[in-house]
C-alpha cells in the first residue's frame, strides 16, 4: 500500500511541476518546442529507468501464479528474469 501511495505521489508531483511550468510565461520558448504531454510521458520513464519508479514493487511470486493459472504451462519460472526469458521464448 504504501509503495502504491509513493508511486502515486512521485507521479502527481511530475506532472504537477510539468503542467504548472507550463503555464508560466518564462517557459514558453522551451514548450512551443517541446510539448508538455510528451513529457509527461517522458520524464516517467526516465523516473522509471533510474530506479525512482521501480517494476521491481511488482509482486512477482504472485504473479507467476497468476499466470500459471490462466496458462499453466510455465515449468521453471520461479523469478522475473526467467518470467522475462519465458517471455522473449515464445514470442
Amino acid at each position: 500500500m504504501l509503495t502504491t501511495l509513493l508511486f502515486f505521489g512521485v507521479l502527481s508531483i511530475t506532472l504537477a511541476l510539468i503542467f504548472y511550468t507550463s503555464s508560466l510565461p518564462r517557459f514558453n520558448k522551451f514548450y512551443n518546442i517541446v510539448p508538455a504531454l510528451l513529457l509527461c510521458y517522458f520524464i516517467p520513464s526516465i523516473l522509471s529507468s533510474v530506479g525512482l519508479i521501480a517494476d521491481k514493487w511488482i509482486d512477482v511470486s504472485a504473479t507467476i501464479n497468476h499466470l500459471k493459472s490462466l496458462y499453466g504451462n510455465l515449468d521453471g519460472v520461479t523469478n522475473l528474469e526467467t518470467l522475462k526469458d519465458y517471455v522473449l521464448l515464445t514470442i
